[in-house]
């Protein structure tokens, strides 16, 4: 039986995927204290549960460790090894060129661990899984379907709660790029579960609305780093999901029925300068939109600071010393997320990021290959493509940065890569079965 404190635990985990996307992606200050409060509230729940229960749940998924190595990273970083000369004297200062951005990464970096340990063991029985990943779709079809009514009103304030400066807001988001990034996940997830073949053909329809809706408004983003990442997401999909079909023309006949859809409701919308802007057809003088210059500022960085980096979240502060442009713009991102983790922390970042990836595809890998259940196959492979999805978008921007984003890319990735359990009945004590 499940214990009421692991439901509250649940609910509480929930309660951060409603509120995390609605609170402006939880990118201010406020939103994310408030879900602080939240998972502090999950810990003392989940010890409380731990005490009375007798038994130690937690998960031994290894995709934990690059997160606590990346925590580790940042601690060293704030430690005061390094040595600055100011006008002949010698002053002890820390690793990180800016301490209290390091500082607060470490905090976000910690409540993401907590965050992931605690899905990995309260969101892992069949039950709840179900539950979760059919909640998270039906919150990207709403998200999706506000984010359109909002660029079809008011595309310059957030439904005229919130100006929105230095960015180009969408749906509920600060940053329309990341809202199409949060919807390309929840998208990847849906794909999956449309073909597990486990559906009925009503339930089967409201998946593809849903489906459509949120591409619609991936579209109307016009964030050409999605659009790509959609691409990646749905050809992992097909690629992953021709083991569970025998069908591979109607398969081929719903893609293409899906795409004809989108593309008629955006020109019937007026939006087919979205379209064209999604799939590159605007011409610009600098197609990289400036990223290329950031880039090699990002790589220029590291080879200065190969092994630890210049702190994590630093980039703004580092960046101007060796910006060869005029500096009228403040760049706070490297617009690439490898390569800002490569500024930020060295190789020993670099690695803890390229370990998550390869365990992650690994631990995904086995653990399809031994889920029996149809839907909750294709649940395992949409997370994984969403998941995919993102990475492949975190080539081009930070969406990862986002909080509500990483908030569901850790519920994806728990998802693809935990095995779930029959039932929660015996909550055993080391959850994970690897």
């Amino acid at each position: 039986m499940k214990s009421h404190l692991s439901s509250s635990v649940f609910l509480l985990l929930l309660f951060i995927l409603i509120f995390a996307p609605i609170a402006y992606g939880a990118v201010d200050t406020w939103a994310f204290a408030t879900i602080a409060l939240i998972l502090l509230a999950v810990y003392l729940i989940w010890i409380s549960d731990v005490i009375r229960s007798g038994q130690l749940k937690f998960s031994n998924n290894p995709l934990q460790l690059p997160i606590l190595g990346l925590i580790v990273i940042g601690i060293i970083q704030l430690l005061p090894f390094r040595s600055v000369s100011v006008d002949s004297l010698s002053i002890v200062s820390s690793i990180s060129l800016d301490p209290y951005a390091t500082r607060f990464a470490v905090i976000q970096l910690f409540l993401y661990a907590l965050f992931f340990s605690s899905a990995l063991v309260f969101i892992s029985d069949e039950s709840r899984v179900r539950k979760t990943a059919i909640f998270a779709i039906v919150l990207g079809s709403l998200f999706a379907f506000l984010g359109i009514l909002q660029q079809l009103t008011d595309p310059n304030t957030i439904f005229g709660f919130r100006i929105v400066k230095d960015a180009i807001p969408f749906g509920t988001f600060v940053n329309r790029h990341h809202f199409a990034a949060f919807m390309v996940m929840l998208a990847g997830l849906s794909f999956g579960i449309a073909y597990s073949k486990s559906l009925k053909s009503d339930r089967l329809i409201l998946i593809w609305i849903a489906i459509i809706m949120m591409i619609l408004a991936i579209l109307m983003t016009g964030s050409r780093g999605a659009f790509l990442s959609l691409i990646a997401t749905i050809s992992l999909v097909l690629f992953l999901s021709e083991r569970l079909s025998d069908f591979r023309g109607r398969l081929l006949v719903a893609v293409f029925v899906l795409f004809s859809s989108i593309v008629l409701l955006v020109i019937l919308l007026g939006a087919d300068e979205w379209l064209a802007r999604s799939i590159g057809l605007n011409i610009q003088q600098d197609i990289s939109s400036g990223r290329f210059h950031f880039w090699a500022v990002a790589w220029r960085i590291f080879l200065d600071h190969p092994i630890l980096g210049t702190g994590l979240d630093s980039f703004a502060v580092v960046f101007p010393k060796y910006d060869t442009w005029n500096g009228t713009f403040r760049v706070e991102r490297a617009h690439n997320d490898y390569l800002q983790m490569l500024s930020d922390a060295g190789l020993l970042g670099f690695v803890c990021v390229i370990a998550f990836i390869y365990l992650l595809f690994s631990q995904a890998k086995r653990s399809i290959d031994g889920q029996k259940n149809d839907f909750l196959k294709g649940i395992k492979i949409g997370a994984l493509a969403g998941c995919f999805g993102i990475l492949v978008h975190s080539f081009f921007d930070f969406p990862l940065r986002t909080n509500s984003n990483a908030f569901y890319f850790l519920l994806l990735s728990c998802f693809a890569s935990e095995p779930f359990q029959a039932e929660q009945s015996s909550n055993k004590e080391i959850s994970g079965g690897h």
